[in-house]
């Protein structure tokens, strides 16, 4: 079986946000190396999904939910679990926001 990454609608929706945060201040070009990278980061995931650090402290409900830094974009950080297919991204949220906060949050 080929493993892949699944991207949550609410991590697909912080994307999305984040794409056009960037485009508006940075331009385009910044906004399309942030989703170049994301994708970087997401398929270095796949092969190495035990390399980003646990993060049980965030959740009950993803007791392996682990968190990993974008490269290029180093506040912007992945929050995801292995998961026997590959990875499942959870969100992608900018690292000085109130991460615990956010994930209280959440249904």
């Amino acid at each position: 079986m080929r493993r892949h990454v699944t991207i949550r609608p609410r991590a697909d929706q912080d994307i999305d946000e984040h794409l056009i945060f960037l485009a508006g201040e940075s331009g385009i070009d910044t906004a399309l190396r942030f989703f170049d990278a994301v994708q970087d980061a997401c398929e270095r995931l796949l092969k190495m999904p035990e390399m980003g650090a646990h993060r049980e402290d965030l959740t009950s409900t993803l007791p392996l939910l682990r968190m990993w830094p974008i490269s290029a974009f180093p506040k912007y950080l992945i929050f995801y679990q292995p998961v026997h297919s590959g990875i499942d991204v959870v969100r992608v949220i900018y690292g000085t926001r109130d991460i615990p906060t956010l994930f209280e949050e959440e249904p």
